[in-house]
């Protein structure tokens, strides 16, 4: 996988928000990084961001993780997404950096 494929991914899940799913720890550690910072925010950054990083693949969890960089309304964030794949679909994990 290249930056590129992860990110016309990431956009494709962007069309279906069923597809994304933001655990526990995503919360926590962005309401303590950035207060304030809603779903509403991250739908955007996923949909605007640049993939910023190379795809690393984990065995432990089968699947690449990206970092993704955009501009939002509580500056340039960072998150971390994890983009798995489901029998015909893909899935998308975000945690902050």
């Amino acid at each position: 996988m290249t930056r590129d494929d992860a990110e016309k991914i990431i956009r494709s899940i962007c069309r279906g928000v069923q597809n994304i799913s933001y655990g526990e720890h995503f919360w926590q550690r962005v309401s303590e990084r950035v207060p304030g910072f809603s779903s509403l925010d991250a739908m955007n950054l996923l949909k605007r961001g640049k993939v910023v990083s190379d795809p690393q693949w984990s065995e432990d969890f089968q699947n690449f993780r990206v970092k993704v960089k955009g501009l939002t309304d509580h500056g340039r964030i960072t998150i971390v997404v994890a983009i798995a794949f489901f029998d015909d679909a893909y899935g998308v994990t975000i945690y902050p950096d």
